[in-house]
């Protein structure tokens, strides 16, 4: 990589675990484990404006009682706005997640707010 007087660089620690995908941006969204889907439907239920999705990272700690404690990187938001970036897939992005996503226990309470597109 060569970089020049004034560029900028982001680094982030490296993330020791077995890498996995949860979502993704156009609207995959793996059901076996809760907690990833259910935060990106949170972000809709919390906002009506957008989905953060795309998550991938590392899980430590899981027992066959708890999903453990996930440390994600790099995720997408899919926003009405569509002001996030090319991966901001906008309304396509938040329907198709909807359509992937399986509540489970962790959406209790608002499990029956999904956007409602015309």
């Amino acid at each position: 990589v060569l970089l020049r007087a004034g560029d900028s660089v982001h680094v982030e620690p490296y993330l020791e675990g077995e890498f996995e995908k949860y979502s993704s941006n156009d609207g995959w969204v793996r059901n076996d484990v809760l907690t990833p889907g259910a935060f990106g439907h949170w972000t809709w239920h919390r906002t009506h404006q957008l989905v953060v999705c795309d998550l991938q990272g590392v899980r430590r700690g899981a027992t066959a009682h708890s999903e453990g404690e996930y440390v994600l990187t790099d995720p997408a938001i899919c926003s009405l706005s569509e002001t996030y970036g090319l991966s901001d897939l906008g309304q396509e992005g938040i329907e198709n997640f909807f359509k992937w996503h399986a509540c489970g226990a962790l959406c209790t309470g608002f499990m029956r707010d999904r956007p409602r597109f015309n």
